[in-house]
This record gives structure tokens, sequence and C-alpha cells, in this order.
């Protein structure tokens, strides 16, 4: 609403199992698929709204909540290298199917623009606890992947500045182009909608741009209730 700089044109994507990971497994070839599927959105983007303008450029916003972190990282296998169109890729506790491979191809795509931007909020959910079982794995939840590319980007030579409270664990990177926000939890807690509730999708569009925190702020107040009917 406050964002001038730019038309957004919103594109919600959702596989007939209601799940993409139910879906990508389904499909061997996904990462093909989730390819074409994302050029050919931006195909009926430019030939409805700029059909007559050849020389309109459209920059792509790759963003995940939960299972949808499946398709992103299934379109990343996908492609030799991350295309130059996207702007941001931004994952909200959708981090689970985070490899170490992909570090790789983040750190090529970061340093190919300083217009690349990657934001990842997830929370420590090793310690929730739900009908007497842990929800995810030691090594399987959104925090703990978070981390791991945290240390293989470290080890990569990439240099973070990292802050802890009582409430976050923050890794920046880039010049404040990469963020890791990981949610503490110690009393097990379900975050899993909560980080998204809390403006965490407004965030991931606006961090490091002069409407960060503009208007609204990361764990505070739903700042759109006025815009819900």
């Amino acid at each position: 609403e406050n964002d001038k700089r730019f038309n957004y044109i919103v594109a919600y994507l959702e596989s007939s199992q209601k799940a993409w990971t139910a879906h990508a497994s389904k499909y061997k070839d996904s990462p093909l698929l989730y390819s074409h599927l994302v050029d050919t959105v931006k195909a009926i983007v430019l030939d409805k709204y700029f059909k007559n303008k050849p020389s309109v450029g459209i920059n792509v916003v790759l963003a995940s909540h939960s299972g949808g972190g499946r398709f992103v990282f299934n379109y990343l296998h996908g492609v030799d290298e991350i295309p130059g169109f996207i702007e941001r890729l931004c994952f909200i506790d959708s981090y689970y199917a985070y490899e170490e491979l992909f570090a790789g191809k983040f750190i090529k795509w970061l340093n190919s623009g300083k217009d690349k931007m990657l934001g990842v909020i997830s929370y420590i959910d090793t310690t929730v606890v739900y009908n007497g079982k842990p929800i995810v794995s030691k090594t399987g939840g959104t925090g703990y992947r978070s981390e791991l590319m945290y240390r293989n980007m470290k080890e990569a030579g990439v240099k973070f500045k990292d802050s802890t409270d009582t409430s976050f664990i923050r890794h920046t990177a880039f010049s404040g182009r990469l963020r890791i926000i990981i949610k503490e939890n110690p009393t097990g807690k379900i975050y899993h909608t909560i980080l998204v509730e809390k403006n965490g999708l407004i965030h991931q569009l606006l961090f490091n741009s002069k409407l960060e925190e503009r208007g609204y702020k990361f764990w505070g107040e739903r700042s759109y209730s006025n815009l819900i009917k």
C-alpha cells in the first residue's frame, strides 16, 4: 500500500494435492515442471498487462510458507543458476528442504547484484511436542535448517553479523541483503502461522529497503487489519 516503487502482481500457486511436498514426490520431474510454471506465469503477466510494452521487465519474488518451500527448492533444483529476474527469495517457516548444495547457488546469486535479497524466517521447532511426540526430528526443522545454511555459508567465506536476544537469533550478511531470523522457543510453542501473522511476509518483501519497518513492525501487531473484511 505504501510502496509506490512497483506494481505488485501476486500469483498464488497451489498443487492439486494441496501440498507441494506431495506433488513433488509424485512427479519426479518436478524441478523442470516448476521452472516451466514460473516462466509461464511470467509470460501470462507480460501478455495480460504489458502486451504493448515490450521493453518492460518483470522482477520476480518467490515467497513461500510451510510446504511451499518445497516448490521453491525444487524450482532451484531445476535451474543451473538462479535467474537474474528473481529479485527476492522469501522463506517463512518453509526451510525444511534446504540442503548444503543450495548454499553455493545462493552465494553466487547474491553476488550477482545488489538488488538480490534472501530472507529466511523460522523458529526453533525441535522443542515442540504435539500429542506426546516431537513434530520434527532434531535435524528436520526449519530452525535447524536455517542454522545449517548459516554454517555452510560461513564455511564458504561469507562474513556475517550475528546477534541474539531472548526472542530471536539473527544472522545478517551481504550488507543486509541476506537476513536469517530464527525465533527462540524454549517453551515449545507453535509459531508456524504466527510468523506470517506478525507481518512476516510484509517484512520479507520490504527488508533492506527504505520502507523497512515503516508503518509496520516485524513481530508487532498486524499492520493490515484494516484490509481484512
